[in-house]
């Protein structure tokens, strides 16, 4: 077998992202009309509510902007859970994480304190969990960008390597009238 050229690898790469992100949105689909079906991640469904309170403190809906799991973070998880064995052992200790914290400051899990008091247990998770935050952060921050509904709302467009992209106006020196009339900051030599 030949070995793949940049460009041909960066193709493929491409079609297997689309590929994964329409899974993603089928899986999402499939996950909510079955919310009491069995996770890939191994969580029960009080393990998933309180996963969702977590990871939409990190990302909250904001204006259009979908919180994390409006946007597909939970099917994006649910299909690298069989590939990175690293996202399970981050979710489920995250988990038990905020929610010891949450226990001891307001005797509750996390999932079913007031909002108000959610964004706490996650300062305190970032502060006294470091690492463990640092990866859970990660792991959401990756799902959430990686979806193309986030990308739209974002102003993205992808430019596969096989396409011109996006076109640039034509060069005019009238562009340059502005930097021309600002004062030298350089010294002459």
């Amino acid at each position: 077998m030949a070995p793949l050229t940049r460009r041909a690898f960066l193709e493929l790469a491409a079609e297997q992202s689309l590929i994964a992100g329409l899974a993603a949105t089928a899986l999402l689909a499939a996950c909510r009309s079955t919310a009491d079906s069995s996770s890939t991640l191994g969580l029960d469904s009080r393990s998933m509510r309180t996963l969702i309170t977590l990871i939409d403190e990190i990302i909250p809906a904001s204006g259009e902007m979908p919180a994390a799991s409006q946007a597909g973070t939970l099917a994006y998880f649910e299909l690298l859970a069989g590939t990175d064995p690293g996202l399970s052992e981050t979710l489920h200790a995250a988990l038990r994480s905020a929610n010891a914290l949450a226990q001891a400051r307001f005797g509750e899990e996390l999932a079913s304190i007031p909002s108000t008091s959610r964004t706490t247990i996650v300062a305190a998770l970032a502060e006294n969990e470091l690492s463990l935050f640092a990866g859970l952060r990660t792991f959401v921050y990756e799902a959430y960008y990686l979806q193309p509904q986030v990308w739209k709302l974002l102003g993205y467009e992808p430019y596969p390597t096989s396409s011109p992209g996006p076109s640039m106006a034509p060069f005019t020196t009238a562009m340059l009238e502005r930097i021309r009339a600002m004062p030298r900051r350089y010294r002459p030599v």
